[in-house]
């Protein structure tokens, strides 16, 4: 597991929790992602858990883009 996708992983996990919390959902509940109350408020620690997590998955999307595939 790269780095990044390592970041994402934890950026995810500890954005769900804090989502699960929130919105009285299961953290695994896969609809999270889909609902808009799931990126919070302003300056709420659901809105940074959110920003952060959207920053890994970018910065893995990034990565997994300029690694080469090997055979």
């Amino acid at each position: 597991m790269s780095g990044s996708e390592l970041l994402f992983v934890a950026a995810d996990a500890t954005w769900r929790c804090e989502a699960g919390k929130v919105l009285d959902r299961k953290p695994n509940d896969s609809g999270l992602v889909l609902l808009p109350e799931a990126r919070g408020e302003p300056d709420t620690l659901l809105r940074t858990a959110f920003e952060v997590r959207e920053r890994a998955y970018a910065m893995w999307c990034k990565e997994s883009e300029a690694t080469p595939i090997n055979d």
